[in-house]
Order: C-alpha cells, then structure tokens, then sequence
C-alpha cells in the first residue's frame, strides 16, 4: 500500500515512522520526502498485516497527520502533448515516449514518487488519491 503523509510543524522533528514501525510492526520503504523546518511531506510504501497497517493509520490521523492513500498517477492524454518531460524525471522509467512518438504510462513500473506531476509542463500528471474510507487489504 502507498500512502501520502503531511505531517503538521509541531510533527516535523518527531520520530512518527519509527513509531509506527515499532509499535504497529508496519515496515515500510521511503519513496518520497520533502522535509522542510515548518513542514513535512512523506509517500510511503507499507506493508504488514491488514489489522496492523489499519491501526497505524489510526495513530497517524490521531497525531494530526493527513494520510492519503495513493494510486500512482492520473494523466490527462487530451493535455499532454508528449513532450517527455516527466520521462527525464522518472526514476523507475515508468514513463516513456512509445515508437509512435507518444507518452506510454507503465502502471506496474510506477513507484509514486510524483516527480512527473511537477516536470509536466501543462500539468497534465496529478496524484490518483484513493479515499481513506474503506478497509485495510492484505499485503504480499
């Protein structure tokens, strides 16, 4: 599961990953930070059991983090223009100009660091957010 944390400036400093690590057995791997002195932003992949990753959730919300669970990206093929701008920023090659001259999107490939969405110079690539609401699915 991928998910998009903002962590609010009282949080910036405070060791919330190794927590929900430690205490909710949540492993995860780091796909994105931007961490700022007033201002956090995380995209994390987790994994664990299905009770696990729902309760660690919970503590994050409960700390007054914003959690989004992400799906890769979403792009807008009527405004892309091919260009392959976000290709020169996409470290899993995810996105490539196909033999016909036009952005090929490789879903699997995708590791959701978003670096496309602000290479894009139409702004064509925007995050797929999928609702918090819902159930936990297991993990692998």
């Amino acid at each position: 599961m991928i998910i998009s944390m903002q962590y609010p400036p009282k949080l910036v400093d405070a060791p919330v990953i190794y927590q929900l690590s430690r205490q909710f057995n949540v492993k995860f791997s780091i796909l994105r930070a931007v961490v700022e002195a007033e201002f956090a932003q995380l995209t994390l992949e987790i994994t664990g059991k299905p009770e696990d990753l729902q309760q660690g959730l919970e503590y994050l919300r409960g700390q007054g983090i914003t959690v989004s669970l992400n799906s890769n990206i979403l792009i807008d093929m009527d405004t892309c223009v091919s260009c392959g701008a976000c290709t020169g920023v996409c470290p899993s090659r995810a996105l490539k100009i196909n033999g016909d001259a036009h952005l090929a999107f490789e879903e699997a490939r995708c590791i959701n660091c978003q670096l496309c969405i602000s290479a894009c110079p139409l702004r064509a690539i925007t995050p797929s957010v999928i609702p918090p609401a819902g159930g936990i699915q297991a993990s692998p």
